[in-house]
């Protein structure tokens, strides 16, 4: 049996965080793991391999790469998803150098193309945290409808989204027939590997990939909550202030928010801190719950309209399991 947690990130991660409002605010890093703590902690947790997948790099698992044989070199990928302006995370999985420049033009084309590419070289991938949307526009069936046309496998359990989100994409994959995979999203040393992916047959990490690509996995894992994402979202908070104040030269920020903040915040180092908490911690609360009341209005939508094209069938042949009934309760 192996065990994988499938999306782990490191200080490598280029991102500035955008899911954490009040740690966006002070212009936070998606993480500020060390490649090698990330590493040792997943293997601390019983991990067999560990997927490093941070966002749009891979210098962190090359570091880790050239150290140690079971790292699985991996990516997170941001992807034009529509010429609406929706974008998705893509997870890729074993890639080497050469794939990942590919890929960093191919995401920029769109979704079709990357996954084009992905199939063509059999680069295991997986559609990132489905409706946690990391873009302005709304997600519609005609655009999940779209998407499950090219992705191969479908991330149902993700360490940083609530439960709702989770479920939603338990229940497309289901319905659209998708492999599956899981992992803890850790941006923080307090989750990693809080959900990971297991494959009961494999020994080695070509067979773990090979299975996760024919769905033959499980999820398992503890499901986030609001506690957590405040937790989470104040130690990125912390960390950004530390830098600001102590290592303000090795700090990447946009123009907009390099004077401002850095200035205000090494000035009044105090003031900043709680007048930014209480509007934070309120925006995110209520993202979150607009968030979840969105994505239930959305799986209902989507029940409805594969209802009309398989909905007898469907329901016959699945009847009798677990899942079918958590689908059809409501």
């Amino acid at each position: 049996m192996v065990k994988v947690d499938c999306h782990l990130h490191t200080k490598y991660s280029k991102e500035v965080v955008i899911s954490h409002p009040l740690a966006y605010l002070v212009g936070a890093k998606e993480s500020y793991l060390e490649p090698e703590k990330a590493y040792k902690l997943a293997k601390d947790k019983g991990m067999d391999f560990v997927a490093i997948t941070d966002h749009d790099s891979i210098d962190g698992a090359l570091i880790l790469n050239d150290k140690y044989s079971d790292i699985i070199m991996g990516e997170e990928l941001e992807v034009k998803a529509s010429d609406e302006g929706h974008l998705v995370h893509l997870l890729v999985y074993d890639i080497n150098e050469k794939q990942h420049e590919d890929l960093t033009d191919l995401k920029k084309i769109g979704l079709k193309d990357t996954c084009k590419y992905l199939r063509k070289n059999a680069i295991v991938h997986s559609l990132a945290h489905l409706s946690y949307k990391s873009s302005k526009p709304d997600l519609s069936v005609k655009l999940i409808d779209e998407w499950m046309k090219h992705v191969q496998c479908l991330e149902i359990m993700n360490g940083g989204v609530s439960p709702i989100h989770n479920r939603f994409a338990k229940v497309v994959a289901y319905l659209y027939g998708k492999s599956v995979s899981g992992g803890s999203d850790a941006h923080t040393d307090r989750t990693v590997s809080s959900v990971y992916t297991i494959s009961e047959k494999a020994k080695t990490k070509k067979e773990f990939l090979s299975d996760l690509r024919m769905g033959n996995v499980l999820v398992e894992g503890e499901n986030y909550d609001f506690k957590e994402f405040l937790k989470t979202s104040l130690r990125l908070t912390g960390n950004a202030l530390f830098d600001i104040v102590l290592r303000p030269a090795a700090r990447k920020r946009t123009r907009l928010r390099k004077y401002f903040l850095d200035y205000l915040v090494s000035l009044f180092v105090v003031t900043p801190v709680f007048t930014l908490v209480a509007p934070g911690l309120t925006i995110a609360y209520l993202h979150h719950k607009a968030q979840d009341l969105q994505i239930s209005k959305l799986e209902k939508e989507l029940l409805e309209h594969l209802s009309t094209k398989f909905y007898g069938s469907f329901k016959q042949e699945y009847e009798e399991t677990e899942l079918e009934k958590e689908i059809f309760k409501n």
